[in-house]
């Protein structure tokens, strides 16, 4: 099962379509920070993705795709994970 990211970004294995996740037809599936920024993320296609609201239906504590939290991936400062 692939990620509408995974989908249009992999090219391995004879599946997808091989796209840069920067690239026109994959931005707004794998919103690449920049061009991107979260709050378009979270407005664009992906957010209303069939895939998206299955991950959300069957797996609510799960993120379907970047920003899906609102906030993206979350970082520990370095001084704090030492």
């Amino acid at each position: 099962c692939y990620s509408p990211c995974g989908k249009l970004s992999f090219g391995q294995w004879g599946q997808g379509y091989g796209h840069a996740p920067q690239s026109e037809e994959a931005r707004d599936f794998c919103c690449p920070t920049p061009p991107v920024q979260p709050e378009a993320c979270s407005s664009g296609p992906v957010a209303r993705a069939l895939y998206t609201e299955a991950v959300h239906r069957l797996c609510p504590s799960v993120y379907a795709f970047a920003y899906d939290d609102g906030v993206g991936l979350a970082q520990c400062p370095a001084p704090l994970c030492q």
